[in-house]
């Protein structure tokens, strides 16, 4: 086992708090494989390492060579460039630059501290578990689009189209983007809002599952201006007055906390290029069920008992109900069970979108990396940290906060992390080097006394024998000697007196 793996298994119990050391574009390098498959029908299993985020992220770039098959060094070094279809940021999200716009992603984390806010507020008649349950399954701040219903599309508007209007201030003017396509007498228009790579000024809209507390919709498109939908490769610029647009109700989320767990399944285990995925095969293997954070959530938001398929990690919320038992199972469950695996997955995705040989697809692993570090800090921490704000990371409610916060009791904080781990590392070779010398010395000893004993047996059991045999062959001599001379001496003696 190589020092270097040691480090990535002792830090394997602590990834929240290891993550944020992962948080640099140099990481998006080193996710290119040399051996990553060509194709999404070929077995990554077979041909690249497991996929242990654990491992990948505690590699450090001294480490690691790209070979001239992986992903060109060049294809990295385009990070610092604007290339087609892709801008990069001009903010930081914790320390970490991000290399394409995921401010609408990072964003997230606002409906994770909106319905903590709702749970906060529960007096004990249900309503802030309502609340909260509705903002979790139907979101709020990111990916927010207004759905508009139009007279019959007398123009297809394919998904992308930039379409402009103005906000409820009778003033303001908005941008957007088409959500999906619009066919030919199609009624229905979703725009997503536009979101600038500035935090800040991502759209003010925000609606979803979030309460009219929450709502925010003078930054709304207006609910009876016109719309102007840009020019398009067949047709030309137009207007279009919607028949129907309410901001209070027509407000949604394309993204949403509950929409990380229902859709692991195929995002982590059965649809992916590098399904199953190792961090959450593991979950999988305990609760028997992909989207256990979500039963696990629900449970505790509706008060009810969740069962898992194989029995492990159950809980009945309606036998403990007390508030605190619920609220702190739900918001945790969300924050640290859903979420957590999810920004895993995007990692993992980054990894599966670097394809060798791919020089067009550059863009994909680095969005896909940028989006866990979105997904992983969020924009209250990111304002934390922006000009003026308090500089701590420890304001933020996602799974950056709780490394800020633990990161003492792991000797992770800042950049002493490196110190213990080598640390670690040393204590590791110390330890292993000397065992080794032990049994070397032990084995050697062993050995030596093992051929000793069986020369020294086997010069014994020699002399034995050849003093035991000479001595039969001396006395047989004497014997024959002694008697074949005493004979003649008898007879000469005989000889001579006759």
């Amino acid at each position: 086992m190589q020092p270097q793996r040691l480090a990535m298994l002792i830090l394997a119990g602590q990834a929240a708090v290891e993550v944020r050391h992962a948080m640099r574009p140099a990481r998006v390098a080193r996710a290119c494989a040399p051996n990553r498959p060509p194709s999404a029908h070929a077995s990554p299993r077979a041909h690249a390492p497991a996929h242990s985020f654990a491992r990948r992220v505690r590699t450090e770039p001294a480490a690691v060579t790209l070979s001239a098959n992986a992903c060109p060094a060049h294809s990295f070094a385009r990070l610092a460039q604007a290339a087609p279809g892709r801008r990069l940021s001009s903010k930081a999200i914790a320390g970490y630059m991000p290399g394409s716009k995921v401010t609408q992603h990072n964003a997230v984390d606002l409906d994770q501290a909106a319905m903590e806010t709702a749970l906060g507020d529960e007096i004990g008649n249900g309503a802030g578990f309502l609340l909260a349950k509705a903002i979790y399954s139907q979101g709020g701040h990111s990916k927010v689009y207004a759905q508009f219903t139009i007279p019959a599309a007398a123009i297809a508007i394919k998904a992308g189209t930039s379409i402009t209007g103005t906000a409820q201030d009778n003033t303001t003017s908005l941008a957007g983007t088409a959500l999906s396509d619009v066919a030919f007498g199609g009624t229905v228009l979703s725009v997503l809002y536009f979101s600038s790579e500035t935090q800040s000024e991502v759209p003010t809209c925000a609606k979803g599952g979030l309460a009219d507390a929450y709502n925010p919709v003078d930054g709304c498109f207006h609910s009876t201006k016109p719309l102007t939908v840009a020019a398009q490769s067949n047709a030309a610029k137009h207007i279009i007055n919607p028949t129907s647009y309410d901001p209070a109700v027509d407000t949604k989320a394309g993204r949403t906390l509950q929409g990380f767990s229902t859709a692991a399944g195929a995002k982590m285990r059965t649809s992916c290029p590098g399904c199953p995925y190792t961090d959450f095969s593991k979950a999988y293997a305990y609760y028997g069920n992909d989207d256990y954070s979500d039963k696990w959530v629900s449970a505790a938001l509706a008060g009810t008992a969740v069962t898992f398929a194989t029995g492990r990690g159950n809980a009945d919320f309606s036998a403990v109900n007390d508030k605190d038992t619920r609220v702190e199972a739900a918001k945790k469950g969300v924050a640290y069970m859903g979420t957590w695996m999810y920004v895993v997955r995007e990692f993992e995705d980054a990894i599966d979108d670097c394809v060798d040989g791919a020089i067009g697809r550059n863009d994909d692993p680095v969005h896909a990396w940028d989006e866990g570090v979105a997904f992983y800090t969020g924009s209250i921490t990111q304002a934390a940290f922006a000009p003026g704000g308090t500089g701590s990371g420890t304001t933020g409610v996602m799974p950056y906060t709780l490394a800020e916060k633990r990161c003492s009791n792991f000797m992770t904080c800042g950049s002493t992390v490196y110190i213990y781990i080598y640390i670690y590392i040393y204590i590791y070779i110390y330890i292993y080097i000397y065992i080794y010398i032990y049994i070397y010395i032990y084995i050697y000893i062993y050995i030596y006394i093992y051929i000793y004993l069986y020369i020294y047996l086997y010069i014994y059991i020699y002399i034995y024998i050849y003093i035991h045999t000479h001595t039969h062959i001396y006395f047989f001599y004497i014997y024959i000697y002694t008697h074949t001379h005493t004979c003649m001496y008898i007879i000469a003696i005989h000889n001579i007196y006759i």
